[in-house]
Formats: structure tokens, sequence, C-alpha cells
């Protein structure tokens, strides 16, 4: 959902993804000029194997139809694997070895290894070189690691930072911060994150 206390009205943009009530694109009319707001959940791979990747490079379309306006693309991307402090993604398309190296896979889920790693990573780290940055890191460095949704296995917790907000470098961001509270009530399995920012 999309909501603003200032003028609303969909996006033209057509969305060519196989699951398009999963993507919600909006131009919000703001006292300092126009800004496109894009919302999304990318279905996890584990439950739905390439249908995720197709999503993701659905998404990626749209930013790129929509550049060079000033845009925020938020939500659920089940991605990616991890985040090293030294600023390295992991993807799901690659596998940690016991050793803590990385290698990426041949296959995930029967579908090639690289086009998942790539599309993954086409958000995650493509986006900052051209179109968004991720906002979260781009104020916070990759020194600090955050969480947003947990895997519980009996006594094992293994955190993810899968949701996210990806913003045009004219977006100034003044605040983003994910908030616990809301998943640790129990009113959502993932924490929220606020986005502070001024255009």
């Amino acid at each position: 959902m999309i909501a603003a206390r200032f003028p609303i009205t969909a996006s033209p943009i057509e969305v060519t993804v196989c699951w398009p009530e999963r993507v919600l694109s909006a131009a919000v009319a703001t006292p300092s000029g126009p800004l496109l707001l894009h919302t999304t959940h990318i279905p996890p791979g584990s439950s739905n194997g390439p249908t995720k990747i197709a999503m993701i490079e659905g998404v990626l379309d749209v930013i790129a139809a929509t550049a060079p306006a000033t845009q925020i693309l938020c939500g659920d991307f089940n991605a990616p694997q991890l985040e090293r402090a030294d600023g390295r993604i992991v993807t799901w398309g690659e596998r940690v070895l016991k050793t803590g190296a990385v290698k990426l896979r041949r296959t995930r889920f029967r579908y090639p290894a690289d086009r998942w790693d790539h599309a993954e990573r086409g958000v995650m780290q493509g986006l900052r070189n051209s179109t968004l940055i991720d906002a979260y890191r781009h104020l916070h460095g990759y020194g600090r690691q955050e969480f947003s949704w947990f895997l519980k296995r009996k006594e094992l917790q293994i955190g993810r930072r899968f949701d996210h907000a990806f913003c045009s470098p004219d977006v100034k961001v003044l605040g983003c911060e994910y908030l616990h509270d809301l998943r640790e009530q129990g009113l959502s399995d993932h924490s929220a994150l606020a986005l502070d920012f001024d255009l």
C-alpha cells in the first residue's frame, strides 16, 4: 500500500512482471517537487524458485523506465543472503563454504545461478552505481549489522536484512532505521523500516 498526505496518482509505467499485484508505483506531488514511489514484495526463492528472479528483473525494468526521475523503491526483497563488514554482498546464487569463502553455485533450484546472482546483485549493488542508492548503507555503511527478519529453527535464529529502501541520489537521506518493536509485538514477522528524507 502507498499512502500520502499530498496528491497522489498511479504511475503511468506499465509493470510487466509475472505477479503484477506485488509491485505498486505512484506519483506523489510533494511541495518540493514530484516523487515516484515504488513498493514491492519479491517472493522467496526457496518456495518460488526462478519466479523470484523474474520479479526482481521486472522491478529493475520499472526503475530503468522511470529514471532519472526522483524516486524511492522500498519493500521486502528476500535478499541478500548476507552482507559482510567489507561491503561484500552474498546473494542466494552463492554458497558460503565452511571456511567462510564464498563460491558461485552452478544452479539454484535448477536455474542458472549466475543469473540469480546478477539479479540480486543488480538490486542490491547495481542501482547504487546508476539510478538508486541503498538508503540504510548510504547512511550507516557496512560496519553496522542489522536484520529485519529472522529464520527460527529451534534455538537457532538467523537474521537477514530483507527489507530495503533505495533512493535517487537527489534524495537527501536524513535517517533510516529498523523498528523492531513492531515485529517483537507480533504485528508482523518483519521489522518496519523508517526512512526520513528531504528532496
